[in-house]
């Protein structure tokens, strides 16, 4: 019973109840299709019903955004190993293509006189016939030589004590081998090309860190025997 004396009216009672049914409607959210209450959520102050998730989970908007973000990072790194694969392709073919060429003038005696060092030789020889764009500075040659008489071993000069590889090359031009040989002696030649590397995936499965910079080698090698010549301008100790 509501007393005249008090300050509230009638009309402030069924306010108060229709506030009072409204709120409870809201906070108890119950279903009146399956007569069960929805779960509320309650994180950092922010009330959110099951029936919320539920939208949200269904929604499609920012979808695209999503797959977005997540495709881009994938294509991004495809695209550095196919530019580091085409790289390391290139640099390959081209000291193929020195190394035969650079074989061939050693085995017909037709070395220049810059080539009597084995710097004049990797910058004549071998880089002279690069593509342009390639860099002398990352290349390191080794022409070995021996014969299959006197202290000479044939091929086998060019392997280890087991027979299980080929002597590994000193990446150092300073102190490769450097043999021009004469008519009728066996010629090894190789010749190798520091690939810059900038691939994550190439770093990770064994690059080589050669001169402060990490790098993966491509090589090419030539094994033929001197014709034999009468003259040479160029002949080196070995």
């Amino acid at each position: 019973m509501i007393s005249r004396d008090e300050p509230c009216c009638g009309l402030c009672f069924f306010e108060f109840v229709f506030n009072w049914t409204l709120n409870h409607k809201q906070l108890s959210g119950i279903d009146k299709h399956n007569k069960k209450t929805p779960k509320i959520y309650v994180a950092h102050d922010l009330v959110i019903s099951e029936n919320d998730m539920s939208r949200f989970y269904k929604s499609k908007s920012g979808s695209t955004a999503v797959e977005f973000a997540l495709v881009v990072p994938l294509l991004i790194l495809l695209m550095i190993e196919i530019l580091q694969g085409g790289l390391y392709i290139i640099c390959s073919a081209a000291i193929e293509k020195a190394t035969a060429d650079a074989g061939r003038s050693v085995m017909l005696g037709a070395l220049t006189s810059a080539s009597a060092t084995s710097s004049g030789f990797r910058k004549t020889m071998v880089c002279g016939n690069l593509i342009a764009g390639l860099s002398c500075d990352n290349v390191v040659t080794s022409l070995q030589g021996t014969t299959l008489s006197g202290s000479g071993t044939g091929y086998s000069a060019f392997i280890n004590a087991t027979e299980s590889a080929l002597i590994p090359v000193t990446m150092d031009n300073s102190t490769a081998s450097y043999c021009t040989g004469a008519p009728g002696t066996y010629e090894y030649l190789q010749v190798f090309y520091a690939v810059p590397i900038f691939s994550p995936i190439w770093k990770a499965l064994g690059a080589s860190t050669w001169n402060g910079n990490t790098v993966a080698f491509a090589r090419a090698a030539a094994a033929f025997r001197n014709e034999p010549f009468t003259s040479a301008s160029v002949t080196s100790g070995c």
